[in-house]
């Protein structure tokens, strides 16, 4: 399978299987962005005065306030791209839709994990933004797995 619109509706497929796995059905926390760090949720943290969002905010705002959102539907992002995969023998394409590789996020999440914010600058200011937005995504999956585990 190339990459594309394919790739990315089977990992959406993956993700949901792996969502249903734990009785977290898409009409959850499919629609939100997994980035605990989005700034689309800057409202629910001045409402509820808090500095840091947890995957319980995350529920909740999946459940209670995503009419609040500036999107409709996040997007399925993969973690590592077919193109990275690609350099890697062992990894093939069907591994790179695996529900590990994936997590949803908004359009801007997205945009800022996968292209520095669409700023393919090489000053390394830039690069350190990229690199701290990316981790940051990363550890929202990662506490994302743990909860469900």
């Amino acid at each position: 399978m190339s990459k594309g619109k394919g790739c990315s509706k089977t990992l959406g497929e993956n993700l949901i299987k792996w969502l249903n796995s734990f009785q977290i059905y898409t009409n959850d926390l499919f629609r939100v962005c997994w980035n605990l760090d989005c700034e689309c949720y800057e409202f629910y943290k001045k409402e509820h005065n808090l500095e840091k969002l947890t995957i319980e905010h995350l529920f909740d705002i999946a459940e209670n306030y995503s009419y609040k959102l500036y999107y409709k539907n996040p997007e399925n992002a993969h973690i590592m791209s077919s193109s990275e995969c690609n350099k890697y023998d062992e990894i093939t394409v069907e591994q790179t839709n695996l529900a590990d590789n994936g997590i949803r996020l908004c359009p801007n999440c997205h945009k800022k994990f996968d292209r520095n914010g669409g700023k393919f600058a090489p000053d390394p200011d830039a690069k350190e933004v990229w690199l701290d937005s990316k981790e940051s995504i990363l550890e929202s999956k990662q506490f994302l797995i743990d909860y469900l585990n």
